[in-house]
């Protein structure tokens, strides 16, 4: 029987197109994630995206002004100034960078509340220009000095040369200054500032009556007692009543946002707590108190940077009083964490990166625990650009990337994270749970816990002042 053999036939294979060396060797172009600092920096650069301020501010005697940019990424960055041209200046400014422009409209809802819903008046850059910087020029006369975050916010503005004044505007009322008392203002030393710098008779004043007499001062002390007791809710409850009244001093308002600090602080919510202690800072910022207990807050939610300053201010101020050796004692113990951690990130790195690495880190935190997953991955990215030395960044990008279902980039992350820190629970436990998340779908509950949330608080706060 004869056997038929078979032609094997070949295979005709594709040949790969050809394809340019210079394609063979292309790279992704490297994301850089840039700092708020180096937007600001920049921002005179950036075209106008508009000015506005409030309706009424001519009769009002205070005016709420914004300048908004647009970054070359089409993001916003705008300054606030709020605009006492009767005679203050500049009370108040912020300055916000890589704001979307879905959340700049919201903001700005927030900023002009009208109660009319009309929307704000637009100005031109050059009439904004010069009521601020008039403002400024005009309460330097009379001693008063623009808000601490003024320099900062005027980087969004163009130089204070750039554009000559006009002298229409007019500041003061009927050739005088004219101080109307704010809830957050010093009155008895601006009214004493005035009369050194004016003269009896050469200026107007419209204060606040304290139509409550001592029933708030009562209510104070209440909430004092509550914080001994260590009825922590109890002082809280207190102070949120009396910040609700209308007429109250500065120093009743100071008073009861230090005691809710305080109280918060007890209660481990030391995000809060420093936010409420950071208020009472602006309003008597001559208290070593408050430097101190601010400080110890900013221990707590891992802001070490901010509390060596805040230490610093308070042994300054001090001096030679009662807690002059405790201030002292604490500010040198943490020189040496900071000292500790800054070299950790490179010899050219100073204090003031330190500071904001860390505050930016503490903002990723909090986009975190609002389940603003895109924004807190790009906020860990700047972290992590800032200075690389750290896996809590690393380990908590990887779980904003998770949250964002995109897993290989997590497990990239928490892969990161333990290699930097093999002890890691966090990541160690992400990464372990990720091939049942990519089966599943189904993305894991989160705890967002800090590094003190375990920790036994003892009376480092000051509840009394002597």
């Amino acid at each position: 029987m004869s056997q038929k053999r078979r032609k094997s036939k070949k295979k005709k294979t594709r040949k790969p197109p050809k394809r340019n060396r210079s394609q063979l060797h292309a790279r992704p172009k490297p994301v850089v994630f840039k700092t708020p600092q180096y937007y600001l920096q920049n921002a005179r650069t950036y075209p106008i995206f508009g000015c506005w301020m409030e309706k009424g501010w001519q009769e009002q005697g205070l005016a709420r002004v914004v300048v908004a940019r647009q970054q070359p990424d089409n993001r916003i960055i705008f300054a606030v100034f709020i605009v006492d041209h009767y005679c203050l200046g500049v009370k108040d400014a912020d300055v916000k960078t890589d704001i979307s422009h879905t959340r700049f409209r919201k903001l700005m809802l927030k900023i002009f509340a009208e109660p009319d819903g009309e929307e704000p008046d637009t100005c031109s850059l050059e009439f904004a220009h010069e009521l601020i910087f008039g403002a400024v020029e005009y309460a330097r006369q009379y001693g008063f000095e623009p808000h601490p975050d003024f320099e900062r916010a005027t980087r969004v503005l163009d130089p204070p040369d750039a554009h000559p004044f006009t002298h229409k505007l007019e500041f003061g009322k009927d050739g005088k200054p004219f101080y109307i008392s704010g809830p957050f203002d010093d009155i008895d030393h601006i009214m004493s500032t005035l009369q050194r710098t004016a003269g009896e008779g050469n200026y107007h004043f419209l204060t606040h009556i304290d139509e409550y007499g001592d029933e708030v001062d009562e209510m104070l002390d209440d909430a004092v007692s509550r914080l001994q007791e260590e009825d922590y809710e109890g002082a809280i409850e207190i102070c949120e009543e009396v910040l609700e009244m209308d007429g109250i001093s500065s120093d009743q308002r100071c008073s009861a946002l230090e005691f809710m600090g305080n109280a918060y602080s007890m209660l481990k919510d030391f995000e809060v707590s420093y936010e409420l202690l950071s208020k009472t800072l602006e309003i008597s910022p001559d208290e070593a108190s408050l430097w101190y207990n601010r400080g110890i807050t900013a221990l707590f939610s891992s802001r070490t940077g901010q509390a060596l300053l805040d230490f610093e201010k308070a042994v300054e101020m001090e001096g030679k009083g009662n807690m002059a050796k405790e201030y002292r004692k604490k500010l040198k113990l943490t020189k040496k964490i900071v000292k500790k951690e800054i070299a950790q990130r490179g010899s050219d790195f100073s204090l003031d990166q330190f500071v904001e690495q860390q505050d930016t880190f503490q903002k990723g935190v909090r986009h975190m625990s609002e389940s603003r997953w895109d924004q807190a991955e790009q906020t860990f990215r700047r972290v992590i650009e800032m200075g690389d030395c750290m896996h809590q960044p690393w380990g908590n990008l990887g779980l904003s990337l998770l949250m964002q279902n995109r897993f290989d980039e997590a497990e990239e992350s928490f892969k990161k994270a333990l290699e930097m820190e093999p002890g890691y629970e966090i990541a160690r436990d992400n990464l372990a749970a990720l091939p049942e998340i990519r089966r599943t779908g189904q993305l894991p509950m989160f705890d967002i816990k800090g590094p003190f949330d375990d920790a036994e608080i003892d009376r480092s706060i000051q509840f009394i002042e002597d």
